[in-house]
């Protein structure tokens, strides 16, 4: 019988000696170790690439929101989301989130190979024919983030997404057409563009690290794994 992968079974297959934290932590993500922050998020990518269909999205949630709190986690992130992208299928979930950390982030690979703009859009786009209707809001807020940070302007970019949005503009679903409506009007009025997809602010601190100090702590302790 197939075991069902979970955050428990990932962290205890490749730190089975780890203890269970019993004191209380700070609540402070500064104090965390870069390699431990960078580990959450590895699990978490494996565990929807592992079991996609077990994952609901508060825990993609989690690693955007995790990500959008620690720059310095912003470039390894998204060059896993790429990693990720590369593989000839992957679960619709994995598409969300790499859409979304590479929409957020992608221009901090600018200059590694298969990472500039114009390619980042076209293996993105390569997956929209195999995702489902919810998804497709995303994937167009990623090619308009992708024109956003593209500096100077990439005409023939701008060409390929312009086409994309054309095309959605009269889509029966009424979230994915606004978007290729404003996304497309939008995208031609520079500074205002950038205005409104402007970066994610910052979580909560609070809130990311009650996310974080409760998944690893669940993790550790097995609550999550079925067997």
């Amino acid at each position: 019988m197939l075991r069902r992968f979970t955050f428990g079974t990932l962290i205890r297959d490749q730190t089975p000696n780890r203890p269970i934290p019993t004191r209380r932590v700070s609540p402070q993500l500064a104090i965390v170790p870069a390699r431990v922050r960078s580990r959450y998020v590895d699990v978490i990518l494996q565990l929807i690439d592992k079991a996609g269909d077990f994952v609901s999205d508060d825990i993609w949630f989690r690693v955007v929101q995790f990500v959008t709190n620690n720059e310095d986690l912003q470039p390894y992130a998204a060059s896993k989301a790429r990693e990720y992208l590369d593989k000839i299928a992957i679960h619709e979930t994995m598409v969300k989130v790499s859409a979304y950390i590479l929409g957020e982030y992608g221009h901090l690979l600018a200059r590694q190979p298969g990472c500039s703009a114009s390619e980042l859009f076209s293996i993105l786009h390569e997956k929209l024919p195999t995702v489902s209707t919810p998804t497709i809001p995303i994937l167009l807020s990623t090619y308009a983030k992708l024109l956003m940070h593209t500096q100077p302007r990439d005409p023939e970019l701008e060409k390929k997404v312009w086409a994309v949005f054309k095309k959605y503009e009269s889509c029966i679903d009424v979230e994915i057409q606004q978007r290729a409506v404003e996304y497309f009007e939008l995208s031609k009025k520079g500074a205002a563009f950038m205005d409104v997809l402007a970066e994610m602010p910052k979580f909560p601190e609070r809130q990311v690290c009650k996310l974080f100090y409760d998944s690893m702590r669940v993790t550790w302790m097995g609550r999550l794994d079925t067997g």
